[in-house]
């Protein structure tokens, strides 16, 4: 057998050395023979594993079933517990299974009751804690503003501090460069909206805003309020009628491209005054002289030009001077020029583009553009856009932008886009050709079509008009983004100029406020939303009110600001946000608070407290005293929700309600009581507190209501218990029960005992909060009654206290029943 096996190794060995078909020699030792082993038996499974599924699948089909339906169908599926699966049913009789039954519905009650308990418990303890905490939060602020417990008749121009507060005209002077002239601007405008005059208030900031050093940069922000200004102006004309936004809107996408057309001519008049040999412009230039010039210097690299070569020749400049004159508002001279192409011969579509332009510069051109010579240039538009191509001149492709203008459509602005970049230099031109597509609303169509609606009837899905919405929403695009448009973020106003040619006047204002690249300009930003609230612009141009910054809350901020040392120009800044939060008294009452705290110039603000007192800088702003006497009512319990007691008291005086200040001094009276007995301070505190209580009861005119007497009612009551506290600390039993007898829910005959713990009931909170101390005085004095022979009083009080049962605490009741059994 061995020599079977050498032979056979012999002549493997003598195959391998022939190599006859040129086969690599391998090598493999044990373990790689193993591991090949393996990888080869794990193949095998899965085949067999395959082999399986197929035999399955052959299995089914036999018995009439579908395997890949039958798979489909229980990817998911749901098991339902059955009775047995809850109940245990391996029982020996029915009595068992009963009381097994029974067993577990015990005990899901009790884990149900337990879990209930719980909750129970957690809710109890966190409205336990809010009440600690509210009741911690009015102390801390009754003892962190002392001061504030001394207003009473401050002079109109005193503050809480002590400090005078200068008026407008003195705080004012204490600004400087264009935040005082803002400042005087918008108490001007305030003025104006309180007699209900006009006031051009876009004009009044721009002349206000002094030219700040740009540099190299080609806008500042003077020129944002001139183009806000002209963008605005020609929308104030428009009378009020049923589509008067449309028609606002589209006077100001107007204007925005008047302005275009005005900083072009001086584009143009500048770049022939900077080359005036090459520009080759005559001593008496007419506005077509002027185009020729400046298309020498733009098409200098065209060779001579049509108009240079008298005898013929020369490129053709016919498209770039209808652009040109367009772009600088020469529409006689374009129109004039393009009534040329209707003469030469073979010029149809000439003619017709001649028709589309009239057509085009009427004030109330056609919305729809899809009919007559305006429809006309879709079809154009698509046939020049076929014949585009990289070896056209430079003058088709003015052609094709000055046909996708006329005919304003969706189709139209992809065309503007990819031209912009060989035609379109600078951003004013870009934006000057998009906003001259925006279609404008016909009178019949609603805002939304204006705004970007849904295309009229006469529009076909591929000429679809171009709407303004669509301009803002291209602009908008976060790929594009505040840098792309202002030379990567080194002049930031550019994009405030772009913002507010789309009229994305919100946009606009979020920019200067919040951007990262307009820190220098945060002064601006609440200006801008003064003028155009003022000239009722926030919402123009299909943004919602979501879009940009919320412009109460900028305009509040920024006063809030200067509140501290400049209450007067915050007051002002005040009131505008009032206007652009359009809210009723409530909201006024809640921005009035929180300029009162900042503050601390209550005196300067309302005035003279008191009913009847003379009025602060409020009252310019509202004149009718009842008004003003409601709103500052709202504020004071603005006040006292937010546990400023001492501006909610003299507020409420202020407003002519001394009854719900007298509730509000009645519990800070009632809360210094007890440690008056102790503590210096607080017993001046208390005596405070009555002198001011005395006050606001006095005014209580005599015809109150029922509630402002239970008011006045609980006041006298606590007074009677500080002096009934003072004697016990006095130890002086005869006053303390003279006191007691003069309270009339404190029983004194066993059959008062049910009729005082009705009173209880209806008692004052600020005296219901000192009951356990008022009882367990009262007891203390009735039990030196007691040793002297007259123990009636502390068994009636032993007895009331037990009726009481939880309005009184536990170890309360269990001392009163102690004295009484020490005498028993």
């Amino acid at each position: 057998m061995n020599s079977n096996w050498d032979q056979l190794l012999q002549n493997s060995e003598a195959l391998a050395s022939r190599d006859a078909h040129g086969l690599p020699r391998i090598d493999r030792d044990i373990p790689q023979l193993e591991q090949l082993s393996q990888k080869l038996r794990s193949r095998t499974q899965r085949l067999d594993n395959s082999a399986d599924q197929i035999a399955a699948t052959r299995l089914l089909a036999q018995e009439g079933f579908n395997a890949q339906r039958l798979e489909t169908s229980l990817q998911a599926f749901e098991i339902k517990p059955t009775h047995e699966d809850v109940f245990d049913v391996h029982a020996n009789s029915v009595e068992e299974y009963l009381q097994r039954l029974h067993e577990m519905t015990v005990t899901t009650a009790i884990q149900a009751a337990q879990q209930d308990t719980a909750t129970a418990f957690e809710a109890f303890m966190d409205r336990s804690m809010e009440q600690e905490w509210a009741a911690e939060k009015r102390r801390l602020f009754s003892e962190s503003l002392p001061q504030a417990a001394s207003i009473e008749l401050l002079p109109s121009q005193a503050s809480l501090t002590g400090h005078a507060v200068p008026g407008f005209m003195g705080a004012v002077a204490q600004l400087q460069g264009r935040e005082r002239a803002y400042a005087e601007t918008v108490h001007a405008l305030n003025d104006a909206q309180a007699s209900g005059q006009a006031f051009d208030a876009i004009a009044s900031f721009s002349a206000a805003c002094t030219s700040q050093p740009t540099g190299d940069q080609r806008t500042s922000i003077q020129r944002c309020w001139d183009l806000l200004d002209a963008v605005v102006s020609p929308a104030e004309s428009i009378p009020v009628t049923a589509n008067r936004a449309v028609d606002r809107a589209a006077a100001m996408v107007e204007g925005a491209r008047r302005y275009l057309e005005v900083g072009h001519v001086q584009h143009v008049q500048g770049a022939i005054q900077a080359s005036r040999i090459q520009a080759r412009l005559g001593g008496e230039p007419s506005r077509m002289a002027q185009i020729q010039a400046f298309l020498r210097l733009r098409m200098a690299d065209a060779g001579p030009l049509d108009f240079d070569t008298p005898g013929g020749g020369g490129t053709d400049t016919t498209w770039p001077t209808i652009f040109y004159c367009l772009r600088c508002g020469y529409h006689d001279e374009a129109l004039q020029k393009a009534e040329g192409l209707e003469g030469s011969s073979g010029q149809s579509r000439g003619s017709r583009f001649a028709k589309a332009l009239r057509d085009w510069l009427q004030p109330k051109r056609s919305a729809g553009g899809a009919s007559g010579a305006l429809g006309s240039m879709w079809s154009e538009v698509e046939r020049l856009h076929r014949q585009s191509g990289p070896r056209q001149p430079i003058t088709f492709r003015y052609k094709l932008l000055l046909h996708a203008i006329l005919a304003g459509g969706k189709a139209s602005a992809n065309t503007v886009m990819r031209e912009a970049t060989t035609l379109l230099t600078t951003i004013e031109d870009f934006m000057w050709v998009l906003l001259s597509m925006v279609k404008p609303a016909s009178s019949s169509q609603s805002s939304s079509a204006m705004f970007g609606g849904s295309p009229s009837f006469s529009e076909g899905p591929h000429r679809e008009a171009y709407r303004l919405s669509d301009l803002q929403e291209y602009l908008s695009d976060p790929k594009w983004g505040a840098e792309h448009y202002s030379h990567g973020g080194r002049e930031p106003l550019l994009y405030v100029t772009v913002l507010l040619l789309s009229l994305q006047f919100r946009r606009a204002v979020g920019f200067l406020a919040r951007h990262k690249l307009t820190d220098a300009f945060r002064i601006d930003a609440p200006h801008f939303a003064i003028a155009m609230l003022a000239h009722e612009v926030g919402d123009v141009g299909g943004e919602g009110p979501a879009v940009g910054v919320d412009w109460c809350e900028l305009l509040h901020s920024y006063g809030l600001r200067r509140a501290q040392h400049l209450p007067a120009v915050a007051l002002e800044y005040s009131r505008q946000a009032v206007r652009a939060g359009k809210g009723g008294l409530s909201y006024q009452a809640s921005l009035l608070r929180e300029l009162l705290v900042q503050s601390q110039a209550f005196g300067f603000f309302v005035g003279s407290s008191g009913q009847g007192g003379q009025g602060g800088a409020m009252e310019r702003f509202s004149p009718n005293e009842k008004e003003r006497r409601r709103l500052v009512g709202m504020v004071a319990e603005e006040c006292a929700r937010e546990a400023q007691s001492e501006w909610a008291i003299e507020l409420f005086r202020y407003a002519g309600q001394p009854a719900r200040a007298l509730r509000i001094i009645s519990h800070l009276f009632s809360d210094r009581l007890e440690p008056a007995l102790s503590d210096p301070a607080s017993d001046e505190k208390a005596e405070e507190y009555q002198r001011r209580g005395n006050d606001a009861a006095q005014a209580m005119v005599s015809t109150m209501s029922h509630e402002d007497g239970a008011e006045k009612e609980a006041f006298e009551q606590l007074k009677i218990v500080r002096q009934m506290l003072q004697a016990h600390s006095r130890r002086d039993t005869g006053q303390v029960t003279s006191c007691a007898q003069r309270l009339q829910f404190l029983p004194q005959e066993d059959y008062r005992v049910q009729a005082c713990k009705a009173a209880v009931q209806r008692l004052h909170s600020a005296v219901l909060d000192r009951l356990p101390s008022i009882l367990l005085v009262a007891a203390i004095a009735q039990q030196v009654s007691a040793v002297q022979g007259m123990p009636g009083g502390l068994r009636v009080l032993a007895n009331f206290a037990g009726e009481l049962g939880p309005r009184l605490p536990r170890h309360i009741c269990d001392q009163i029943i102690d004295l009484y059994t020490q005498v028993a």
